[in-house]
């Protein structure tokens, strides 16, 4: 019930059966707010429609800023970029490291991997099979990078060439792939994906079929996950020191630095760190992974424990 009590003290009485619904009751409070406001305005003599057209709200345009100098792009565009990034590198470190899991699965139960030993060392095995697989993702997110990096590089001339307005084009949010972006992109997959292939391969290697795997991945698809999460938590700090140290962590820097370098171009200092860190972690992965391979290919019967791993690490 709104009376004139209602403008001087703001309290409004309603009776009904739904009183217990929240989101109804926010929906009617925000109703009655701006006609008690009004009736408030005109009693003191001041024309509301000024009022509210005063209180409207302002457009914040946003545009990125490189080197010195406005590119026109806006946020969204820069959110767009990092995002679409980050699926991309999320997904294809998981489909295609779930691929060299399975595949050394398979080999492992049809029993070709004893004579495939007798040819080639583990390790030549599991390089391979990496670097086989990983050449194909690579040149499939290649491809798809290469493609939008000419479409937002050159969409005025690609618009005007089947007769849109370039004008138009301008202003829509499309985040633009300049070419060192493309580089450091595709640089990170290959490093993060022969970082993560190599762990697939160890725990391929360690079970005796497909099942076993869909637990024993669990470990490693946790630290791809934590790569994607960590990408979302420095969103609103790129540059920030939590950015800074989460590049130089190997299991997340594949996601971390490429959308750092989307947002703005890192110095050289920073990005060479990072690559470097990240190039240590992959060798060191790599050690690991081809001490379990070894032993663990020609293992078969019940799933391998901790403790026994850990015995093929050192004996491996």
């Amino acid at each position: 019930m709104v009376n004139d009590s209602t403008l001087a003290t703001g309290d409004v009485e309603y009776v009904g059966v739904n009183v217990g619904s929240p989101g109804e009751m926010a929906a009617l409070r925000r109703a009655l707010s701006p006609m008690v406001v009004q009736a408030r305005l005109a009693n003191a003599g001041v024309d509301p429609s000024l009022v509210m057209q005063s209180l409207r709200p302002i457009e914040l345009q946003t545009f990125k800023v490189s080197e010195g100098r406005v590119t026109g792009e806006t946020g969204e565009a820069s959110f767009l970029l990092a995002y679409i990034m980050s699926m991309m590198l999320y997904f294809a470190l998981l489909l295609y490291g779930m691929t060299v899991m399975s595949s050394v699965v398979e080999e492992k139960t049809s029993r070709i991997m004893e004579v495939l030993v007798s040819s080639v060392s583990p390790f030549e095995m599991l390089l391979g099979k990496v670097l086989g697989v990983g050449g194909v993702a690579l040149l499939q997110l290649g491809l798809w990078a290469g493609t939008a990096m000419v479409l937002t590089t050159f969409k005025t001339q690609l618009a005007g060439a089947f007769g849109a307005s370039p004008a138009a084009v301008a202003n829509f949010a499309i985040p633009t792939v300049t070419p060192d972006l493309f580089v450091v992109f595709l640089l990170f997959f290959t490093l993060g994906f022969i970082f993560y292939s190599a762990a697939y391969a160890a725990v391929g290697s360690m079970c005796n079929s497909v099942m076993e795997t869909q637990q024993a991945q669990t470990p490693v698809t946790i630290f791809i996950a934590a790569g994607l999460i960590c990408m979302f938590a420095l969103l609103s700090e790129p540059a920030g020191t939590l950015a800074r140290v989460l590049s130089l962590v190997p299991f997340v820097a594949p996601f971390v630095t490429p959308v750092r370098y989307a947002f703005s171009p890192l110095p050289w200092t920073e990005l060479l760190g990072s690559i470097t860190a990240m190039v240590l972690g992959m060798l060191a992965v790599v050690w690991l992974a081809s001490r379990i391979y070894r032993i663990g290919i020609l293992s078969y019967g019940k799933k391998a424990t901790l403790r026994e791993v850990a015995r093929w690490v050192r004996e491996g």
